[in-house]
């Protein structure tokens, strides 16, 4: 007996759950504003891709729909939650930096 086939994760869905989730723009944000080092922006995007990860689970756990078919990509969502992570600690990072001068 097979496992019964299940539909194909569209890229675009894991894309845009990676890139869009709040919790990955908060918590790299975040992180990158209280960085004193650009080295730290890679720990904050690395914490705001967990974060994402969490969040995806959470919304699977619960039921939301569509969450369910993009829990099977959570590889996917996390590698690219990782590097736009890199972009919004980076956002947050340079913005403090910025408002100091």
């Amino acid at each position: 007996m097979s496992p019964p086939l299940l539909p194909d994760v569209s890229l675009v869905q894991v894309a845009m759950a990676g890139v869009l989730n709040p919790a990955l723009m908060a918590v790299a944000f975040v992180m990158g504003r209280k960085a004193d080092q650009p080295v730290k922006l890679v720990i904050a995007a690395f914490a705001g891709a967990i974060a994402s990860a969490a969040t995806l689970y959470l919304a699977a756990l619960i039921g939301v729909p569509g969450a369910d078919n993009l829990s099977r990509a959570s590889a996917g969502v996390f590698t690219v939650s990782l590097i736009a992570g890199i972009f919004y600690a980076a956002a947050g990072y340079w913005g403090r930096t910025i408002s100091k001068s």
